[in-house]
C-alpha cells in the first residue's frame, strides 16, 4: 500500500485518500467535509489505560499485539504509521500556520477521557446498587482459587470487594437521602389512626345485689382509631371489669371504671349497694347475715330463683331447707324452683344463724302430671301461617338518668306508642289492608266446630286466666282460635331489670312479636303492611326486622290418609276421634305439602302439666311411650291402603 504524508500535520496515509484522515486537509486547499463512516475518528485508548478495563471473556481484542506502536493508537479501519516524517516549515503552505498535535499530548488527553468515562459509569452503577467491578471479581474469584501457589492473594482478591458491598445501597446517598431512608416511621404512622375522644355508655352504674353485672360500652372519635381500649378498675374488692368492658359487683362501695384509648380517658362510677342490710354497724365491723331476697313470688310452675346469703364469713357452710318441697324446693346452692301453688318458707342456715325467706307460688295446681291422654282426643289437618318480626328503638348510646327523662325521648315509651296503634280497644287490628286477602271458612268447615271437645273451663284453668277476652261463647272461642288472625307481643325488652330499684333513662326498646296467619294471607305482604303502618303513624324511626314467615296449610279432609289416622286411633282407644280443620298454632306444613299436595295431620299424646311453650316445658315419659303405640297403629292402618 503507496503512503503519503500530510503536508499540514505529518500523518502518514493511505496515497488513494483525497485527504487527511486526522486534519481533514489536502494538499491542495482547506479541509473538505469527511465521509460519514470516516468522521471524527476517535483514538483509541492507550496501552496505559488498559489496565483499568479488563476484557470480557471471549471478546475480540481490538489490537495485534505485533503491530507497531504507532499504529495502535489509530481507532479506524487503517492504521497510520508511526514511522512518517513530519512536516517542514517549509513545506506549509505560504501565509498559514502549521499546527501540530503531538502523539504524546494525544495519548494523555485520551487516558484521561478514558478514566472519566470509566468513573462516571462506575458511579451510575454504584447509585443503582451494582457494580460491574464487584461481579467481575466475584466471576473470576473461582479461578484465581484455583492456583493452590498462592492462597493468600487470591482470599484477599475476593475479600477486597466484600468490605463496601454491605454499604453499597447508600454508598453514594447525601445526608438527607440518609436520614430519609433510616427513618421510616412516617410511612409506618399513615395506617396508625389515633383516638380524639372516648364516651361510656353509662356514666355512672348501681348494683343491688353481689355477683350482678353490667357489659359498659364505648364510643371512640374517629370511627376508624386504630387504638385500643383497655378498662381497669380502682378497687377491684368493690367491682371488677374485664377486657371486654364486663362490670361485676363483688362487695359494697364505690369504684371508677376507667377506660382508657391513647391518650383518652372516660370514667364510669359504679356504686354498689347491697351488702348491708342493718344500720347499727359501726365502719369496720362485720357486715349483717341477709338473704338476698326475703319474699317472692312465682307466677308459674317450673319457675326459679336463686337466693344468696350476704355477710357471711369465708368458708362458712349454708344449709338450705324448704318447709314444703310440694310448693317449693330448693337445692344445696340456693335455687329455687317453684311446684305447686301455695306458700313455703325457705331458711338458710349458716353456722349458728337462720335466715328465712317467704315464698308464693300463685298459680293454679296443676296435679295429675304423669297422666297420658291422647291431644284433646283430635286429629288436626291443618295449622295457621305465622309472622315473626322484631321492632326496635334506639335513641341514645346509652342508658342515662332518670332525670333527664323531661327532655330527653324514651325509647320505651316510642316504642309502646307504635304498639298500641296496631289494635284497638276490642282486640281489632288496625293496620291498614291487614284482613284484605283472608279466605273465610266454609260452612262445612265450620261444621266441624260442633264435634271439637274443647272445653271452655279446662281451658281457662290450665292457662291460669281469670277469663277468655271480649266474654266470647264456646263456638266464638274456637272460631278465633281456628280461623282469625292474630297479632300478639311475644315479649318486651328495655332498660333495667334486675332486683331491686335503678333510676335510668333508656337508650334502647325492643319487642318480639308473631302474627297468626290464615289461608290466603302472605307473610311477605304482612310484613310490608305493618312497615307502612309504622310509616304512616310517624314511627319512621322504629325499626322493623324480619325474623320468619310460614302461610298457612289445610290438608284435604276426605284424603284416605285422613281417615285411616282417624279409624286407627278410634281402634286404639274405642271411642269417637275428633277431626279438626285447623289448629291455632303453626307447623311446616305449608313447606312440605303446599307444591306436593300431600296430606298432614298432627296427633299424639301429652300430659296434663307439659307447659308448653312455658317455663319448664317437659314431656312425660308415659306421654312419649304413649306416642310409640299411636304412631305404630297409625303405620299398621295406612299399610292396609
Amino acid at each position: 500500500m503507496e503512503l503519503k504524508t500530510c503536508e499540514y500535520c505529518g500523518t502518514a496515509y493511505d496515497a488513494r485518500l483525497r485527504q487527511c484522515p486526522l486534519c481533514g486537509r489536502t494538499a491542495a486547499g482547506p479541509a473538505a467535509p469527511a465521509e460519514p463512516e470516516r468522521t471524527s475518528p476517535v483514538p483509541e485508548k492507550s496501552a496505559q489505560s488498559a489496565p483499568a478495563e479488563r476484557p470480557a471473556p471471549g471478546r475480540r481484542l481490538r489490537q495485534d499485539a505485533g503491530a507497531p506502536k504507532a499504529a495502535r493508537g489509530y481507532a479506524g479501519k487503517r492504521l497510520r504509521t508511526a514511522s512518517a516524517p513530519q512536516p517542514s516549515d517549509a513545506q506549509s503552505a505560504p501565509g498559514e500556520a502549521v499546527y501540530a498535535i503531538p502523539k504524546w499530548m494525544m495519548t494523555v488527553l485520551c487516558v484521561i477521557l478514558g478514566a472519566a468515562v470509566l468513573g462516571g459509569a462506575l458511579l451510575a452503577f454504584s447509585r443503582l446498587g451494582w457494580s460491574p467491578l464487584y461481579r467481575e471479581t466475584t466471576v473470576e474469584a473461582p479461578v484465581q482459587a484455583a492456583e493452590p501457589a498462592q492462597p493468600e492473594p487470591e482470599q484477599a482478591t475476593v475479600q477486597q470487594p466484600a468490605e463496601p458491598a454491605q454499604p453499597d445501597e447508600n454508598r453514594y446517598m447525601n445526608e438527607e437521602d440518609q436520614k430519609h431512608d433510616q427513618t421510616p416511621e412516617p410511612e409506618q404512622n399513615e395506617s396508625s389512626v389515633s383516638c380524639t375522644s372516648l364516651t361510656l355508655s353509662a356514666p355512672t352504674v348501681t348494683f343491688e345485689e353481689a355477683g350482678r353485672f353490667f357489659n359498659i360500652t364505648f364510643t371512640r372519635t374517629p370511627a376508624d382509631c386504630t387504638e385500643s381500649v383497655a378498662f381497669s378498675s380502682s378497687d377491684e374488692t368493690v367491682a371488677t371489669v374485664s377486657e371486654q368492658g364486663k362490670i361485676i359487683a363483688v362487695n359494697a362501695g364505690s369504684a371508677v371504671i376507667t377506660a382508657q384509648c391513647g391518650e383518652q380517658t372516660a370514667q364510669c362510677l359504679v356504686t354498689c349497694d347491697f351488702a348491708y342490710v342493718g344500720t347499727g354497724a359501726a365502719e369496720g365491723d362485720p357486715a349483717e347475715l341477709a338473704l338476698n331476697k326475703d319474699d317472692l313470688t312465682f307466677m308459674n310452675a317450673g319457675e326459679q330463683y336463686t337466693l344468696s346469703v350476704t355477710g357471711a364469713p369465708d368458708g362458712a357452710k349454708i344449709t338450705w331447707q324448704s318447709s314444703d318441697e310440694s310448693i317449693v324446693t330448693v337445692s344445696e346452692n340456693g335455687v329455687l324452683t317453684a311446684k305447686g301453688k301455695g306458700t313455703a318458707t325457705v331458711k338458710a342456715a349458716v353456722d349458728d344463724s337462720e335466715l328465712t325467706c317467704i315464698v308464693r307460688c300463685n298459680f293454679e295446681d296443676r296435679s295429675g302430671e304423669g297422666e297420658c291422654t291422647i291431644s284433646n282426643s283430635d286429629v288436626t289437618m291443618g295449622v295457621k301461617g305465622l309472622l315473626y318480626v322484631h321492632m326496635k328503638v334506639k335513641t341514645a348510646p346509652g342508658d342515662a338518668h332518670s332525670m333527664y327523662a323531661a327532655i330527653a325521648p324514651n325509647p320505651a315509651w316510642r316504642l309502646v306508642q307504635a304498639l298500641a296503634s296496631m289494635k284497638d280497644a276490642d282486640g281489632n287490628i288496625t293496620i291498614d289492608g291487614f284482613y284484605d286477602d283472608i279466605i273465610p271458612p266454609s260452612e262445612h268447615d265450620l261444621s266441624f266446630l260442633e264435634q271439637d271437645p274443647f272445653d271452655p273451663e279446662a281451658t281457662r284453668k290450665y292457662l291460669g286466666i281469670r277469663e277468655f277476652t271480649g266474654g266470647q261463647t264456646k263456638r266464638e272461642l274456637l272460631e278465633s282460635l281456628y280461623f282469625k288472625p292474630t297479632c300478639n307481643i311475644c315479649g318486651l325488652t328495655s332498660g333495667f331489670q334486675g332486683d331491686g330499684s335503678k333510676t335510668v333513662l333508656p337508650s334502647e326498646a325492643s319487642v318480639k312479636m308473631d302474627f297468626r296467619l290464615v289461608p290466603g294471607m302472605d307473610p311477605q305482604k304482612i310484613f310490608q303492611l305493618v312497615r307502612a303502618h309504622l310509616d304512616k303513624h310517624g314511627f319512621t324511626d322504629v325499626e322493623l326486622i324480619w325474623d320468619s314467615g310460614e302461610p298457612a296449610f289445610r290438608s284435604n279432609l276426605e284424603a284416605p290418609f285422613t281417615k285411616a289416622v282417624v279409624s286407627a286411633l278410634e281402634k286404639l282407644y274405642d271411642r269417637p276421634v275428633a277431626l279438626k280443620v285447623s289448629s291455632g298454632g303453626t307447623s311446616p306444613m305449608h313447606t312440605f305439602c303446599h307444591k306436593t299436595n300431600i296430606p298432614a295431620g298432627m296427633f299424639g299424646a301429652s300430659s296434663a302439666t307439659a307447659n308448653i311453650h312455658a317455663p319448664n316445658e317437659h314431656l312425660a315419659c308415659d306421654a312419649f311411650i304413649e306416642m310409640i303405640r299411636i304412631n305404630c297403629a297409625v303405620m299398621e292402618e295406612l299399610s292396609q291402603y
